[in-house]
């Protein structure tokens, strides 16, 4: 059974990790670990660039999605207030849904890109 952690009563709210491999992660410095999470992001990252995947007000909160490079399975609650906010969200890519899967792939990182085309390529053969 997977854990709901709460991310917004951590005494470590700075403390943002990014998953490198299935073996590695590395704590996100300024300004990287100021992304918080929204199920409808208005800017991705790739690596360590980040760029607007919508328009972006003066002002307004820069979000990305964490389960685009996540892989624990972990649950938490999400209060991101996005339209389509799940309210609990699993930090897993493969969590997604195949269409927010397929447009978020080319922004994945490499291990997550394998992981795809060889979950894909399982399901095809199944067929």
């Amino acid at each position: 059974m997977s854990t709901i952690v709460n991310l917004y009563d951590s005494s470590d709210d700075q403390r943002h990790l990014c998953e490198l491999d299935w073996e590695h992660s590395a704590v996100l410095l300024p300004p990287g670990c100021y992304l918080n999470h929204a199920c409808d992001p208005n800017a991705m990252r790739k690596g360590v660039k980040v760029f607007a995947w919508k328009s972006i007000r003066a002002g307004e909160e820069i979000t990305i999605d964490y389960r685009l490079n996540a892989f624990t399975g972990e649950q938490w609650q999400c209060i991101c207030g996005s339209a389509n906010c799940q309210g609990t969200v699993t930090s897993s890519f493969f969590s997604l849904s195949t269409a927010q899967q397929a447009l978020y792939l080319p922004y994945a990182p490499s291990f997550i890109q394998r992981e795809y085309r060889q979950r894909n390529a399982m399901k095809h053969k199944a067929i």
